[in-house]
């Protein structure tokens, strides 16, 4: 059996719970009596009474929180108002039971709920009483629930807790703060490990190339040695051969001319006791060009030793005076162009002057 108020244009339904008899109503089974009175006739009975007699019920009932679960273990019984929780990550199902304090008709009392931080708007969810939130992840949320009683008369204010279930370990700032200042110090701890493993390695590196160098510096003045001792042995061999030479040279050359100039001192000798002046004249003209001979052989041996002119003047000026010489002789122009100061070794002096 439902009432509209045309005003408000809502419908108030009544049934057993308000009196109504039980079962259907029968069709066309209603009377209006002249005192006023409302007669409705149903398989189990006639419903009778006075339309102004009914009266709504105009109490607002307070809303209360009436359990606290979690995993459907009750922790509270009853939760005032702005009450404050907190829970642990791992206790993250929780349930709420609730009532609205009128005891007209408690059964046709309705309720309504939202988790703000979680659902987005109210949850009607008529005379149930009991909400279950389940895997609620780590936050702030407030719990509100507000009801009405058995004629819709609500309490729109309602009653509200707030529950704050906490992150883990993992998941607070101040554990990424000190992890990423672990991670840094290690990271900053690795990097200087490198830098001084690789200082470590580089003055290894240092060490090695010192040792090295001081090695190499040691074979290069060894083999610098060595190259000093063959190049004096080789001198010494060509000293001992150009000795030899000349030993061939004087015993060739200005001995026999010598030993000659001997046996024709002898002979002139004899002839002179024999008064023989022609043998005399021919001996001594003889003995002339032997000395002659014998002295051009030794100041060509001279010369091959060391030439004089360099002695005396230098390489530069032995060089034009050949030239000159040369210009005599062949009747040719020579020209002689000399930049900066020409100072070599004797040898090499000896070796330009006879190339020229």
């Amino acid at each position: 059996m439902s009432r509209f108020d045309p005003r408000s244009e809502t419908f108030l339904n009544f049934d057993q719970r308000d009196g109504v008899s039980p079962g259907v109503l029968s069709p066309r089974s209603c009377l209006r009596s002249q005192s006023g009175e409302l007669l409705f006739g149903g398989v189990n009975g006639i419903d009778i009474f006075y339309p102004e007699q009914i009266r709504d019920n105009q109490h607002i009932p307070p809303i209360v929180i009436t359990a606290f679960s979690k995993f459907y273990q009750t922790v509270y019984t009853e939760l005032p108002p702005g009450e404050e929780l907190t829970l642990p990550y791992i206790d993250n199902f929780i349930s709420f039971e609730f009532a609205a304090l009128d005891y007209t008709i408690p059964e046709k009392n309705q309720y309504a709920y939202m988790l703000e931080g979680l659902d987005k708007d109210w949850i009607y969810a008529g005379s149930q009483r009991r909400v279950d939130y389940p895997n609620l992840p780590p936050g702030n949320y407030v719990f509100r629930v507000k009801g009405s009683n058995n004629d819709g008369i609500w309490n729109e204010e309602g009653t509200s807790v707030h529950v704050r279930i906490a992150p883990p370990l993992w998941g607070t700032w101040w554990f990424w703060v000190i992890a990423i200042s672990l991670v840094a110090r290690v990271v900053w701890m690795g990097y200087r490990r490198r830098v001084a493993a690789i200082e470590e390695r580089s003055r290894e590196l240092e060490a090695q190339v010192q040792e090295r160098t001081v090695e190499l510096r040691r074979e290069i003045e060894q083999r610098m040695t060595i190259e000093e001792a063959l190049r004096v042995s080789e001198m010494e061999k060509a000293v001992a051969a150009e000795r030899s030479r000349l030993a061939r040279d004087l015993h060739d050359s200005v001995t026999q001319s010598l030993y000659s100039l001997t046996l024709l001192t002898e002979a002139g000798r004899r002839m002179i006791k024999g008064h023989d002046l022609d043998q005399i004249e021919g001996n001594q003209s003889r003995l002339g060009e032997i000395a002659q001979q014998a002295l051009q052989e030794m100041r060509l041996m001279v010369y091959e030793l060391r030439p004089l002119e360099l002695e005396r003047m230098g390489l530069i000026e032995a060089i034009e005076q050949r030239l000159e010489a040369v210009e005599r002789r062949a009747g040719l122009e020579a020209r002689l162009k000399v930049e900066g100061e020409a100072k070599f070794p004797a040898e090499l002096d000896e070796e330009l002057y006879r190339i020229t």
